[in-house]
């Protein structure tokens, strides 16, 4: 196995271990894979690696332990220029620091990564290292500034609330902006009607008319700009109903389809997919995939819903270059994705 799929592999290892509570097997997993990414000179891996060591020791209360390996994590991050990589070997030496009591050392990391998050407006962890913050101040009996922090955490929250009800009021008015739509072509429905039921009005009385031609060219200009008018709308009608139709059966964010147009695909063949089925070569059957995203919520958390959103986007995008243009991929909500194919072949399923 090559070395940078092994070291992957017992880093993962190591990540679930913790998780599960096995601290001890965890930092051994991590010790292997960071021996695999030295013997192997996967230098990012080894920075990445040494940060999740460091993390493992602040979270076990060993501040020296974890100083040691957050100056090791960063020599190494530094080394690849991994700026995700930096922050986060500084963030780890300055609570390291702090924990041991040595805040004027420990504060400038601390407040420097703060301030690079707050560039990048990351604001889940910048308000994850104000809550740290905090509670290292409060740790070390500063009160004073424990409280200054633990406000400033506050006022970020607040201000991400604002960005949340800013979006909510984005999707009311889109909300609305549709009904607006759904009214419009409603009235347009109802004129079109009214006029064509005029335009036949008049061309039935052209049929019966005794007039003379004068009366019969006029009666046929005024039947043309009714005409023109009815179509005119007519085209702008079938323009809204389209519009319509392929918001209702696209998602928004991806393009592509959504929960619904798969229900009424499912629904139509219910009731009309019998000869289809029939068509069918014998060896074929139905199959339906669900995926998602794994640790979706933590791209969100860590890196924001712009971000997220794009995943999403990219994710969408290359599931659709993946699949036949006679098979159906759809976002069936979040972060979750479902594929039918038509008329898969059996031999293929298990793959």
């Amino acid at each position: 196995m090559r070395p940078i799929t092994m070291g992957k592999l017992q880093f993962k290892e190591g990540t679930a271990l913790v998780h599960l509570g096995r601290d001890r097997e965890a930092l051994a997993a991590f010790r292997d894979a960071l021996a695999t990414a030295e013997r192997g000179g996967l230098s990012t891996l080894e920075a990445n690696i040494r940060g999740n060591i460091a993390d493992f020791f602040l979270r076990q209360h060993d501040y020296p332990g974890a100083e040691r390996e957050s100056r090791l994590a960063l020599a190494a991050s530094e080394r690849v220029k991994e700026q995700r990589l930096i922050l986060m070997a500084r963030a780890n030496l300055g609570f390291a620091l702090m924990g041991q009591g040595r805040m004027a050392e420990g504060l400038p990391w601390v407040d420097g990564v703060i301030a690079e998050l707050r560039k990048g407006e990351v604001w889940g962890d910048v308000e994850a290292m104000l809550d740290e913050k905090s509670r290292m101040q409060q740790q070390a009996g500063l009160y004073r500034e424990a409280l200054a922090t633990v406000r400033q955490q506050q006022e970020l929250g607040r201000t991400n609330d604002r960005a949340a009800r800013d979006r909510a009021i984005a999707a009311l008015q889109e909300e609305f902006d549709a009904t607006q739509r759904t009214r419009q072509i409603e009235f347009l429905h109802r004129e079109n009607g009214i006029k064509e039921a005029e335009l036949g009005s008049r061309r039935m009385a052209q049929l019966v008319t005794t007039l003379a031609a004068v009366l019969t060219v006029l009666g046929g200009a005024v039947v043309f700009v009714l005409y023109r008018r009815a179509r005119s709308s007519a085209v702008r009608l079938q323009q809204l109903n389209t519009q319509l139709e392929f918001h209702s059966m696209r998602d928004a964010l991806t393009g592509l389809f959504n929960r619904r147009s798969f229900v009424d695909k499912m629904s139509a063949r219910a009731t009309h997919g019998s000869g289809e089925r029939r068509k069918a070569a014998p060896g074929d059957v139905d199959c339906f995939v669900l995926m998602d995203i794994d640790h979706f919520k933590t791209i969100n958390d860590r890196w924001g819903h712009a971000v997220g959103d794009a995943v999403l986007v990219e994710v969408a995008r290359r599931l659709a270059l993946a699949v036949r243009d006679t098979d159906m991929v759809l976002r069936w909500g979040g972060e979750e994705f479902w594929y039918t194919p038509r008329q898969p072949i059996q031999s293929t399923l298990p793959n």
